[in-house]
Parts: C-alpha cells; structure tokens; sequence
C-alpha cells in the first residue's frame, strides 16, 4: 500500500497528470508544462514517486542519430501507481481540493 507523508497540490498536479494518460510514456518536460511546475519541483516528486512504486522510469530507446537529440528519461505509471493516484485524485475531490502545507 502506497502512502504520502503530505498531500501537496504539486504532488497531485502530477497525479493527475500521470493518470489522465496512464499508458503513456511522459517525459520531464512535457509534465513540467502540463502540471504546470519547475523541474527544480518537478523531479523531486518522480524521484519520491519512483522510490515509492507510483512511477516507472527508463531512458526511451531511439536512434540519436536519427532523432538529432539525446535520449530522454520517461515516466509511467506502474498498476500500483494508478490504482494510488485515482484514489488520491477522488480523495481530493472529495475533501473540497487540497491545501497548501
């Protein structure tokens, strides 16, 4: 059973982030954009996700060359994760949003 010492609106920006394309592959900036954060916020709270079960991570396998950019780190939700982040994200619902702790 997954648990969060603090329920942070920014960890839940990326919750819901995760889980409203929880097959997908998210790369770090492109969850910087949609949950709206700074990656000096961001990674921290994938780290902490990783370490717990919530997320996945692996660099994404691709010809550089081809591409003409460097490999990026991708993200994705593990079945835990998911499970964890749709009832974290009614939890909030439920309780009016979350505050700033």
């Amino acid at each position: 059973m997954i648990t969060l010492l603090r329920r942070r609106p920014t960890s839940h920006a990326v919750l819901e982030v995760l889980a409203g394309e929880p097959q997908a592959q998210h790369y770090g900036y492109d969850l910087m954009k949609k949950a709206g954060l700074k990656s000096g916020t961001l990674y921290p709270i994938l780290t902490r996700f990783e370490r717990l079960g919530i997320v996945m991570s692996e660099w994404e396998s691709f010809d550089p060359a081809v591409a003409d950019r460097a490999p990026r780190r991708v993200y994705t939700l593990t079945a835990e994760g998911l499970d964890f982040a749709r009832k974290e994200i009614a939890l909030a619902a439920s309780t009016g949003g979350l505050r700033h702790a």
